[in-house]
C-alpha cells in the first residue's frame, strides 16, 4: 500500500444528530412494516373490552343536593343568633364540610339511615339467612346493610358552591333512591337535632346557671348584711365610720399633744423652784419664773425694806425704833415670800397631778382609737372583699340572665341551615356498563400497546439503516447504498444452471441495484481521480452481509467501463467467488501460493467481457500464515501488473484476521454493511481494528437497503426501467441478498 493511497476519511463529522423528521420517518417506516401488531393488538383489545363489558351487571346511578345556607341575624343587632351547626365563611366552608364528611362517612351515620329508611325490614334488600338457611341476627344483618349503604354512597362538594352532591351507585333503583333520600334527610334532621337539641341543653344549662347564681348572691348578701350588723355598719357606712374615727384620734391626739407641753412646762417649773430653793437662788428668779406678781410685789417690798434699813441703820443705829420697825417688818416679809414660795410649789405640784391625770386619760382613750382604728382595718378589708364578691356575683348574675333570655328567644326561631335542594330521583336507566366508551377506551389502550411494542422495537433495533448510524457509529464516510434486489428485474432471464444474482449487474444492467453499482463506481473514481486504487479489498464486519454480491457486481461494473478487472476469491475458509462467477474452484490462490500452480494457470474469464476471476482454490489449513507469506506478497504484485483493477474478497472483519492482514497489502478497503442486519457495536469494533492496524479505509457500502426506507433518499435507486422488462415475465418476490 502506497502513502498516495492513504484517504481523509477524518474530516468527516464525528458526530451528528438524528432530525426530528427522519426521527419521525423511521418510525412512519417501522409502523408500515408492523402495523399488522397495532391492527393485532387492537383487535385484541377491542375484542376483550366487548367481552368484558358484557360481563359486567347494569349499574344505576342517583344522586340528592343539600345546600348550606349562610349564618343570618334575624334577631337584630343586640341579640346575637346561636348556632350550633356554622357552616362559617367562604374560607372556612372547606374546612366544615371535611368535618361534616367525615360524619356522614361514619358507621354511626349509616346505621342512623339504615334505621330511618326500614332497610331492614322484611328480605327485600338485606337477606334474613345465609345460603344454608341459617337465620342471620339482627346485627349480622344491620352489618350487611350497613357496609352496603357505605359502600353505595358517595359525597362531592360542587366547586366554588355551597351544594353538596349525595350520590349512589349499584344495581338496584329502588335501593339507590331509598339511600340516598334516606341520607338527605336524615342528614338534615341530625343537624336540625344538633341545633334544637344543643339550644335546649344550652338553655338548661343557663337556666340551672342562673339559678344557682341567683342563690349564691342571695346568700352573699346576706353574709354582707350580718357582717354589717355585727360589726355596728349598719346606720353609719363603713366609710364615715372610719371617718369618724380618724377624727376623733386627731382630736385625742391634740388634747394629748397638748396636755403633754403643759405637764413638761409645769414639771420644769416645778423643778426650777426647788433648785432655787435649795441652790438659794435669786428670789427675784424664782417670782419671774412662777409667774407670781404677788411674789415679785413681796420681793420687791423686801428690797425697799432693805434699801432703808440700810439708809437707817448707820444713821440711828441698830437699836433705833425706826431701824428695829424696819428689820420687823423686813423679817415679816421675808417670812410671806417664803410661804409664797412653798403655796407657789404646792400649786405648780398640783397642776402637774392633774396634767399627769389628764395626759393618762388621754394616752388610754387615744390606744382605744388605735385599737378601734385597726379593728376597723380589718373589718374594711373583710368588708369590701365580701362587698366586691356580691357586687361581682350581681353583676354575673345580671349577665347570664340577660343571655338566657337571649336563648330563651333563640329557641322560638326556626331556621334550616341546611336544605334538602333536589330529592333523588329513580333512575330508569343504566349508565354502566357503557359499551360504546368501553370498546373506544379498548380500542385507545390496543393502539397504545401496539405502538408500544413498535416503539419498543424500534429501541431494540441496533442494527445499521443508513448514513446516520455510520457517522453516529464511526468517522468513515458512507460512499453508497444499494436497494434490495428484486428478481422481477431478471425474470425470465435466471433459469437453471445460469449465472446467480450475484451478477446482477450484467443480467439487469437498468435495474435500480445495477445503477446503484454504477453510482458506487462512479464515487470510488472521483476520491482519486488522478490515482485511482486499483486494488481494493471487499470486506464486512460480520457473515452474510452481501461483500461477495458487492465484489462481484464491482467487478461486472468496472469491466463494463472498459478496465481489465479480476475478482479474486481470498476467503479461503468459505469461497464463493467461484458460483457467482460460474466458474470451478478446482484451482486457485492457495495453489499459487503454495507454489503448486502457476498464476496463468489458476485465472478464469467470465462471461463478462474484461472480467477475470481467481478462485481460492484448494481450502488450506492455514489461510492466515498463507497471506503472510513473501509468495501470497508476490502474487498480488504480479496481479497488480497484469490488471487495471483487483477486487479481492475476503473474509469478514469480525470473524478472523484474513481482512486485517490483506488489508495492509491493498490500495483501499471497502466495508460492506447490510442494512437492518449489521450490529453497530460488531460495525464499530471492526472499524476500530481496521483502524489500528492503519489499514486504507475508503469508507462503507449499505447493502440491501429495502425499497421504502426512511429518511435516507434511497427512492432514486428504486425506480425502475419499466420497458426494459419483459411484459410476459411471471412476477416474482423480492429477494435480499
Amino acid at each position: 500500500m502506497s502513502d498516495e493511497h492513504k484517504f481523509d476519511y477524518r474530516a468527516q463529522p464525528e458526530d451528528t444528530e438524528t432530525s426530528p423528521l427522519l426521527l419521525l420517518s423511521f418510525y412512519w417506516e417501522l409502523l408500515r412494516k408492523f402495523y399488522w401488531i397495532i391492527l393485532l393488538s387492537s383487535l385484541i383489545a377491542v375484542v376483550a373490552g366487548y367481552v368484558w363489558t358484557k360481563q359486567q351487571p347494569f349499574l344505576y346511578r342517583t344522586e340528592s343536593k343539600l345546600i348550606f345556607h349562610e349564618k343570618s341575624n334575624a334577631l337584630g343587632k343586640n341579640i346575637e343568633r346561636v348556632d350550633m351547626v356554622d357552616p362559617g365563611k367562604v374560607w372556612q366552608f372547606e374546612l366544615f364540610w371535611n368535618t361534616q364528611k367525615e360524619v356522614l362517612n361514619s358507621r354511626w351515620f349509616a346505621e342512623r339511615v339504615v334505621r330511618k329508611t326500614g332497610i331492614l325490614e322484611g328480605d327485600k334488600y338485606i337477606p334474613v339467612s345465609d345460603a344454608s338457611g341459617k337465620v342471620l341476627s339482627d346485627d349480622v344483618r344491620l352489618k350487611m346493610a350497613v357496609g352496603r349503604v357505605r359502600g353505595a354512597v358517595k359525597f362531592d362538594l360542587q366547586r366554588d358552591s355551597r351544594v353538596v352532591i349525595l350520590s349512589a351507585t349499584g344495581e338496584t333503583p329502588a335501593f339507590l333512591k331509598l339511600v340516598v333520600d334516606g341520607f338527605s334527610q336524615s342528614y338534615v334532621d341530625y343537624t336540625k337535632e344538633i341545633q334544637t337539641g344543643g339550644l335546649t341543653d344550652l338553655i338548661s344549662w343557663f337556666d340551672s346557671y342562673v339559678g344557682n347564681m341567683r342563690t349564691d348572691l342571695e346568700a352573699s348578701q346576706t353574709a354582707l348584711n350580718k357582717f354589717k350588723r355585727d360589726n355596728d355598719i349598719l346606720s353609719v357606712s363603713f366609710e364615715d365610720r372610719g371617718n369618724l374615727t380618724a377624727m376623733n384620734m386627731e382630736s385625742v391626739n391634740d388634747s394629748l399633744n397638748k396636755v403633754r407641753n403643759e405637764l413638761a412646762r409645769e414639771e420644769a417649773l416645778a423643778e426650777q423652784l426647788k433648785k432655787m430653793q435649795q441652790k438659794g437662788s435669786s428670789e427675784t428668779q424664782a417670782a419671774q419664773f412662777a409667774g407670781s406678781e404677788d411674789l415679785l410685789e413681796m420681793l420687791a417690798m423686801k428690797r425697799n425694806l432693805r434699801i432703808r434699813l440700810a439708809e437707817l441703820s448707820p444713821v440711828f443705829g441698830a437699836k433705833h425704833e425706826s431701824v428695829k420697825s424696819v428689820a420687823a417688818q423686813l423679817v415679816l416679809v421675808e417670812k410671806g415670800i417664803d410661804e409664797e414660795i412653798q403655796r407657789t410649789l404646792e400649786v405648780v405640784g398640783n397642776r402637774v397631778q392633774m396634767l399627769q391625770r389628764q395626759k393618762a386619760i388621754h394616752q388610754a382613750r387615744l390606744d382605744e382609737l388605735k385599737t378601734d382604728a385597726f379593728n376597723l382595718n380589718d373589718i374594711g378589708l373583710e368588708y369590701s372583699q365580701m362587698k366586691d364578691h356580691t357586687e361581682s356575683l350581681q353583676q354575673l348574675y345580671h349577665t347570664v340572665l340577660e343571655r338566657s333570655k337571649e336563648l330563651d328567644i333563640n329557641s322560638m326561631l326556626d331556621t334550616n341551615t341546611i336544605q334538602i335542594l333536589e330529592a333523588a330521583e329513580l333512575p330508569q336507566s343504566p349508565f354502566s356498563p357503557n359499551l360504546p366508551m368501553n370498546l373506544l377506551i379498548a380500542l385507545g389502550i390496543g393502539l397504545g400497546l401496539g405502538g408500544g411494542i413498535i416503539f419498543l422495537i424500534g429501541a431494540l433495533d441496533n442494527t445499521i439503516k443508513g448514513e446516520e448510524d455510520v457517522l453516529r457509529n464511526t468517522r468513515i464516510p458512507l460512499l453508497g447504498s444499494l436497494p434490495e434486489l428484486d428478481l422481477q428485474a431478471v425474470a425470465g432471464l435466471v433459469t437453471e444452471g445460469s449465472p446467480t444474482l450475484d451478477m446482477m449487474t450484467h443480467l439487469a444492467p437498468k435495474s435500480s441495484f445495477a445503477e446503484g453499482i454504477k453510482t458506487l463506481r462512479t464515487n470510488l473514481m472521483f476520491i482519486s481521480p488522478d490515482n485511482p486504487p486499483a486494488m481494493l479489498l471487499i470486506t464486512s464486519p460480520g457473515p452474510g452481509e452481501g461483500k461477495t454480491l458487492l465484489s462481484s457486481n464491482m467487478a461486472i461494473a468496472m469491466a463494463q467501463s472498459g478496465l481489465k478487472t479480476l475478482i479474486v476469491d481470498c476467503d479461503l475458509r468459505r469461497p464463493r467467488v467461484h458460483n457467482a462467477m460460474g466458474i470451478k474452484n478446482t484451482i486457485g490462490v492457495s495453489d499459487v501460493v503454495v507454489g503448486s500452480k502457476q498464476l496463468d494457470d489458476t485465472i478464469q474469464a467470465t462471461e463478462v467481457e474484461n472480467l477475470f476471476a481467481l478462485p481460492a482454490g484448494h481450502i488450506p489449513p492455514n489461510p492466515s500464515e498463507l497471506f503472510h507469506s513473501e509468495a501470497f506478497a508476490k502474487l498480488l504484485i504480479d496481479l497488480r501488473s497484469k490488471f487495471d483493477r483487483v477486487l479481492i474478497d475476503s473474509p469478514p472483519v469480525g470473524a478472523v484476521a484474513d481482512a486485517m492482514i490483506l488489508s495492509r497489502s491493498v490500495d483501499g478497503v471497502l466495508v460492506v454493511l447490510k442494512y437492518g442486519q449489521t450490529r453497530r457495536e460488531l460495525f464499530r469494533r471492526s472499524i476500530d481494528q481496521l483502524e489500528a492496524i492503519g489499514a486504507p479505509l475508503m469508507g462503507c457500502i449499505l447493502n440491501d437497503v429495502k425499497r421504502n426506507a426512511a429518511g435516507y433518499g434511497y427512492s432514486y435507486y428504486h425506480y425502475r426501467y419499466n420497458y426494459e422488462e419483459r411484459p410476459d415475465a411471471p412476477k416474482k418476490d423480492k429477494l435480499a441478498s
